[in-house]
């Protein structure tokens, strides 16, 4: 017996709606029975991975300290993706961003002005495309892979 795969004529809008929520309970399903297997309560587990760090005001701006600076990259990641550009180097250039940001804001710590926060912002931001900068010309010089470059530069960027 031999299969194929076949296209779908139409997309199920069933499926559409109830793929994320099998996901979800699959992965809370099979949470549990991992934290049963390591001698844990389950119900306690999930309470402290999923509710108590929304439970107060410092959980929930520590989770967005966290959250943020992830949806500005899945924000720009979307538009290069949109234009068909490769780019997994996000990370990279989230870290240089942050650093060149950082390195300016400490330099500047006796500044009173209004421009202060501006000037972070924009050395992170430049900081940033420029690391984005050097994937692409070894793409346009080189011809090369721009996948596996923003991956390796990655790792140079967290060193």
């Amino acid at each position: 017996m031999l299969l194929s795969l076949e296209p779908r004529g139409q997309q199920s809008r069933a499926m559409l709606w109830c793929s994320p929520l099998l996901a979800a309970v699959l992965t809370l399903v099979c949470g549990s029975l991992l934290f049963i297997g390591l001698g844990l309560n389950p119900w306690v587990t999930l309470h402290t991975l999923l509710i108590a760090p929304v439970s107060d005001w410092y959980g929930l701006s520590e989770l967005m300290v966290k959250t943020l600076p992830i949806l500005l990259c899945a924000l720009g990641l979307a538009v290069a993706y949109q234009a068909r550009i490769w780019n997994i180097g996000a990370e990279g250039q989230l870290l240089l961003g942050a650093l060149a940001g950082s390195a300016v804001a400490v330099n500047i710590i006796d500044m009173e002005s209004r421009w202060a926060l501006v000037m972070v912002l924009l050395a992170g931001t430049l900081a940033g495309a420029a690391w984005a900068g050097v994937t692409a010309w070894l793409r346009t010089h080189f011809n090369a892979n721009e996948i596996l470059t923003s991956i390796m530069l990655n790792y140079i960027a967290l060193n």
